[in-house]
């Protein structure tokens, strides 16, 4: 036979054996869908990488280029912030000076004056928010090439002739620059977090999940590999053999994984609750490479497949598959844990800075998490000896048999269980990972308080228009008092129109006379409003007019209602951009604190992927549980017929199952509390969560019931209708 027609004839034997074995069923769908979960991590690591790619070169055709060495500029440009909920977004002036000025990229003329241009999400916005006549009138929406992404809040405002004399701006030559930090650009995660996150919370359980499906139902397979090599076939015509018996299901994983993969290049797709847009003109830019990647998980898969052979085959000339009982990886894992668990605790401190501390420590724990599968298989085998003593003690025959088959056979429950614990950590860490990001960042339940909107702070340039209609404008009923520093900064000026002053429970002294208030006495509101650039400083009160009392020119308003009635804080917002200064920038309480709401917003990956993660860990869990216990209940069938008694079945599952998935969640929930411990920190919110701990109790309590319940009827099930034959 040619080395062609061997190759044809082994793939023949490989997909008719994987067809016809024993749990081929059950093994065919782990294989599949492991192969989808490699696929999908594949297309998360490249959808990202095209994003950031896509958002890098739209920010940088979008950038002001600065008017250099005598240069006349050609058009007037300036930039401040807006906020909505919390998050910022980018709202720029433009102002043409010559009739050719170059557009910014994404208009398709330059808008009137008055008028403001805006994204397709502000356009979308709440009516509440009157976004589209916050800056200006409506002038048209920005399109597509304008935007770092389509879901991006960005804003061109052209002013009137006269509100572009309250802000300053300066002359541009054009659009296109080597770096557009503007907009998402400066609030978005850095790429390798983003990575980070993908390789530990998806790529980290789609891999184990690999690894359990290519032992999934492996019995069969493991005897045909021993009577190969026992007749003489090398280890090529054994591949071919293995690439048979997995091409259907690896192959069908590897199409439906770029079928996901290409419908990301139909059409935006909105991630759920992370409510982040993603770009279909980026994947479709990134379209090879997509493809390419989400299809090269077959075979990643099989190469996985091809590997995870038993130890003990490659060790012994028997053709009878047996536990391997350790390795150098177990003893060097073993003697690697110890350093490394004390590492966790210490890495913080080993390195005197904070920030590679915590790298460090991160490192550590996910080495800590990688190992811990072989420190278990290790104990296990130390203890077995025991647990048989104390199984054949008890007089329990089921427990006597599950404890002798796992002793006999502990591969499967070792990755079993390992699974489960890092599913476990997987989470926790996930918890840490996403309080510690909250801890730093405002608490986006303060943007819903009722206190919240009862005041705004509007800082503006000196060139603020206060005595045009901005006070006609503000919403009726509202309050309006003006401050600043005092020369020497030891205190703040507050000064307003009597009736103001009493509203915000201040002294109104006569003309040319002031009054001081402790900073204790002023107005809570007031001072969470102004802590940030004031100080816990007291206060000189003075009856007067509305003006700019900061040395510097600078006005600072804060406008307020009765801390029981809400202010109209759109509204406020837009007469301080059209009617106030071109460049206003308007804060709520929340706002003001000085906290970012970005990090909580971004925090939501965290739980994101790492719910995508546990999914696919919990699937690679039960695949693995029913496929073990398939076949252990094909070697104890004849018990059925030696004992008469069916019930031993269930009874053995919850030795087999139950009782190690359950020991799994404990050890795991231990594991992620100590490992924990080092980055906790009450002070700044870091803390165990109660729930989580919870959740994770009663989800590994389902999933063990689950496993014990299901292995113990198709076990029963197989016994029923078992019949003595060769195998």
């Amino acid at each position: 036979m040619t080395a062609r027609g061997m190759r044809g004839q082994m793939l023949r034997i490989g997909r008719t054996a994987g067809r016809s074995s024993h749990g081929g069923h059950t093994r065919f769908l782990a294989l599949l869908f492991a192969t989808l979960a490699l696929s999908l991590a594949a297309t998360a690591f490249v959808a990202a990488w095209a994003t950031y790619d896509g958002r890098e070169s739209r920010g940088a055709a979008r950038a002001p280029l600065s008017a250099v060495d005598g240069q006349e500029g050609n058009v007037l440009f300036g930039r401040y912030w807006d906020q909505y909920r919390g998050r910022q977004f980018s709202v720029n002036i433009i102002v043409p000076l010559t009739p050719d000025a170059p557009l910014p990229p994404g208009l398709r003329s330059w808008p009137e004056p008055g008028t403001a241009v805006i994204s397709p999400a502000l356009a979308e916005g709440p009516a509440s928010e009157d976004f589209r006549h916050r800056w200006g009138d409506p002038g048209g929406i920005i399109r597509a090439e304008g935007l770092a992404s389509p879901g991006e809040r960005f804003v061109y405002v052209r002013p009137t002739e006269e509100m572009a004399q309250t802000a300053k701006l300066v002359p541009v030559t054009s659009f296109g620059g080597p770096s557009g930090g503007a907009g998402d650009l400066q609030i978005v995660q850095a790429a390798w977090e983003i990575h980070t996150l993908i390789a530990v919370l998806l790529a980290a359980p789609a891999f184990t999940f690999a690894f359990l499906a290519a032992r999934t139902a492996s019995t069969s397979r493991d005897r045909r590999d021993a009577l190969l090599r026992t007749l003489g076939a090398g280890p090529v015509a054994r591949l071919w053999m293995d690439a048979g018996s997995v091409l259907v299901p690896v192959a069908v994983g590897g199409l439906l994984g770029t079928a996901a993969a290409a419908t990301l290049m139909v059409g935006d797709l909105r991630l759920p609750w992370i409510n982040y847009l993603l770009s279909a003109q980026d994947m479709r830019t990134a379209a090879p490479t997509l493809l390419g990647t989400a299809l090269a998980a077959a075979p990643l898969m099989y190469m996985i497949t091809a590997l995870q052979r038993p130890l003990a085959a490659r060790r012994s000339r028997s053709t009878r598959p047996t536990a391997a009982r350790g390795g150098f990886q177990r003893k060097l894992a073993v003697a690697l844990f110890p350093a490394l668990v004390l590492l966790v605790f210490t890495a913080q401190s080993l390195l005197g800075d904070r920030r590679r501390g915590t790298l460090l420590y991160l490192a550590s724990v996910t080495a800590v998490w990688i190992l811990l599968p072989s420190v278990l298989g290790w104990l296990f085998l130390r203890l077995a000896p025991r647990l048989t003593l104390a199984a054949r003690k008890s007089g329990d025959p089921a427990r006597l048999i599950a404890v002798r088959t796992l002793t006999a056979r502990p591969a499967g429950l070792i990755r079993l269980v390992a699974s489960l614990v890092i599913g476990v950590g997987l989470i926790g860490q996930a918890g840490v990972i996403g309080s510690s990001m909250a801890s730093i960042s405002g608490h986006l339940d303060q943007l819903d308080s009722k206190a919240g909107q009862t005041m705004a702070a509007i800082q503006a340039s000196a060139r603020a228009h206060l005595d045009g209609p901005f006070l006609r404008q503000l919403p009726a009923g509202a309050h309006v008092v003006s401050y600043g520093h005092t020369e020497d900064g030891s205190a703040r000026i507050i000064q307003a129109p009597c009736p103001d002053l009493e509203a915000m429970g201040l002294p109104c002294p006569t003309t040319g006379t002031q009054a001081e208030v402790t900073y204790g006495n002023l107005d809570k509101r007031f001072r969470s409003l102004n802590f940030l650039f004031f100080g816990p400083t007291p206060a000189i009160v003075r009856t007067g007019p509305l003006e700019k009392v900061e040395p510097n020119g600078t006005l600072w308003l804060a406008v307020f209602n009765a801390p029981d009635q809400p202010l109209d804080v759109p509204a406020v917002k837009r007469t301080a951009h059209r009617d106030l200064s071109a460049k206003a920038n308007v804060l709520t309480l929340a706002e003001a604190s000085g906290s970012s709401f970005d990090l909580a917003y971004q925090s939501r990956w965290v739980p994101f992927l790492s719910v995508l993660g546990t999914l696919i860990l919990v699937g690679s869990i039960l695949a693995a549980a029913f496929a073990e216990f398939l076949d252990v209940g094909r070697a104890l069938a004849p018990l059925a017929i030696l004992s008469g008694d069916q019930r031993i079945f269930q009874r053995a599952a919850a030795w087999f199952l139950g009782v190690p998935l359950i020991t799994a969640g404990l050890i795991g929930i231990a594991a992620y509390v100590g490992l924990s411990l080092p980055a906790l920190d009450a002070a700044q919110g870091i803390t165990i969560s109660g729930p989580l701990v919870a959740a994770v109790l009663l989800g590994t309590l389902v999933t063990a019931l689950a496993a014990w319940w299901g292995g113990g009827r198709t076990a029963s099930a197989l016994a029923s209708t078992w019949r003595p034959k060769a195998d």
